[in-house]
């Protein structure tokens, strides 16, 4: 890849990488799976369906030799190996998630399958690496112990979101906003609603309230949320040095309809910081 970025959970990128025959064109590592995944998802034909794979076993994960080594050498294996074991274990693992999302059924939607690259790319947490640490990553690991790791990893995240949830909710003034009340509600039920095996990419709530500073729409999946609702601890802890009384009458001066308009608190109190009384004053 001329980028040097693996493009997994990019369908679009794989379909423009396929019609290079070019050399320099994809590594081994894109192009096997642009030949087993891409052409159905971006291809041409009339069918927006994507056929399930067949049922997989531990023999479908990498199995590569590696040449013996002399005493007191180092062993290496090639790129190309590396390669090998990286896509059959990336293989494994989509046709194994694709399996038991379809439940028996012949067939998903091209849009459910590429939604499921997505999960699984999260998953791994491969988005963001160069071609080189992807494959390090996929080959080095046994494919089921990665994903129940990250798996781990997801669980161990919410947990984390959730805290942060917490405390907010034990910050927050008693200042009622009804975006902002019902973006607490959802995000609180999130255990319930996030799909860590089919749609760990996704926001698993229904965020509503707008913050002062957006969040980097880059992220997905409970990194979002966490990152949402660190933004949102900060305003809220600033909010909280002044008496709900005063907040109140500064926000009915300001913006009379704050119940009910998506506005963010901060950004119409913190222009009148001198009209707010600090508690303990």
């Amino acid at each position: 890849m001329s980028s040097g970025r693996t493009s997994f959970g990019q369908p679009g990128a794989y379909a423009a990488a396929e019609e290079s025959d070019v050399a320099e064109g994809p590594c081994t590592f894109e192009r096997a799976y642009v030949a087993g995944v891409s052409a159905t998802l971006e291809g041409t034909g009339e069918s927006d369906t994507f056929d399930v794979p067949g049922e997989t076993d531990k023999s479908d994960k990498a199995n590569i030799a590696v040449a013996p080594v002399a005493p007191g050498a180092t062993a290496t294996p090639d790129s190309a190996v590396l390669e090998e074991r990286a896509v059959a274990n990336f293989s494994y693992l989509y046709r194994r998630l694709t399996r038991l999302y379809a439940a028996g059924c012949g067939s998903i939607s091209r849009a459910e399958a590429a939604s499921l690259l997505e999960s699984l790319s999260f998953t791994l947490d491969i988005d963001g690496l160069d071609e080189s640490e992807a494959v390090a990553l996929l080959a080095a690991c046994d494919p089921d112990e990665l994903f129940q790791t990250r798996q781990a990893s997801l669980a161990r995240r919410m947990d984390a979101a959730l805290e942060t949830w917490r405390e907010v909710c034990a910050a927050m003034p008693p200042i009622r906003n009804v975006a902002l009340r019902d973006t607490l509600t959802s995000i609180g039920g999130m255990r319930a609603l996030y799909d860590t095996y089919f749609a760990a990419h996704e926001v698993p709530c229904d965020i509503q309230y707008q913050l002062s500073r957006p969040v980097d729409e880059r992220l997905r999946g409970i990194d979002y949320v966490q990152a949402w609702l660190d933004q949102l601890l900060c305003e809220t802890r600033w909010i909280a040095q002044f008496t709900p009384e005063s907040c109140i009458a500064a926000l009915e001066r300001a913006c009379p309809d704050y119940r009910g308009l998506h506005m963010n608190l901060y950004d119409l109190l913190a222009p009148r910081e001198g009209e707010l009384v600090r508690k303990g004053v």
